[in-house]
């Protein structure tokens, strides 16, 4: 499993886009990392969103190539 990992700070700013964005893949984008910073799974956070789960998958790969902040459970 592989989750994000977000700072309290980035966990205020993303909780805030989820909520007043005008633009939904922004909150969209901003609820699947939340998801994944409280341990969601991809399988569980595609059920919640109605995203396809590789388009989590690559907003989480995304997130790892530029951020570095993916930890892996087993």
């Amino acid at each position: 499993m592989r989750y994000i990992s977000l700072a309290e700070e980035e966990k205020e700013q993303f909780t805030e886009l989820q909520k007043t964005s005008e633009n939904s893949v922004i909150r969209e984008r901003s609820l699947c990392l939340l998801l994944s910073d409280k341990r969601f799974n991809v399988k569980e956070i595609s059920s919640l969103t109605d995203l396809c789960r590789q388009t989590i998958s690559t907003l989480l790969t995304t997130w790892d190539q530029r951020y570095q902040r993916i930890n892996y459970q087993h």
